[in-house]
């Protein structure tokens, strides 16, 4: 048989065997192998990111810090959210929050200028 035919055919058993199995043992399996997943960040989390983060814009983001001083100042946001939250929160999870709530944030920006366009409203 093609090789396609045989991946496309392995995919569709794959899928529709996970489909058929409850959730539930799926959970398990993955508790089994260790598999675990951080806590989604909590509204006052994420509002305690974004004050800091707004509050050292251009030492984070700016060319007159060094790379070192940068990261200090990601480190010191780190400890006063895991000072209050504790959920173990790492320098590269409130980077990659910062990046989603950048990246949502130019998108609704983006779909409101599209609707301007679409209905002539003023800019």
């Amino acid at each position: 048989t093609c090789f396609f035919f045989a991946t496309v055919r392995e995919f569709a058993h794959n899928f529709f065997y996970l489909k058929k199995k409850k959730f539930s043992e799926i959970s398990a399996n993955m508790a089994q192998k260790g598999a675990s997943r951080k806590a989604n960040f909590c509204e006052a989390e994420t509002r305690l990111v974004i004050t800091d983060i707004k509050n050292n814009y251009e030492k984070l983001f700016g060319r007159s810090s060094t790379a070192s001083e940068k990261n200090a100042m990601w480190r010191n946001i780190c400890h006063k959210v895991n000072g209050l939250y504790a959920k173990g929160r790492d320098t590269e999870d409130l980077k990659k929050k910062w990046r989603d709530l950048h990246l949502k944030a130019k998108q609704t920006a983006a779909k409101r200028q599209q609707e301007r366009v679409e209905t002539g409203a003023p800019k």
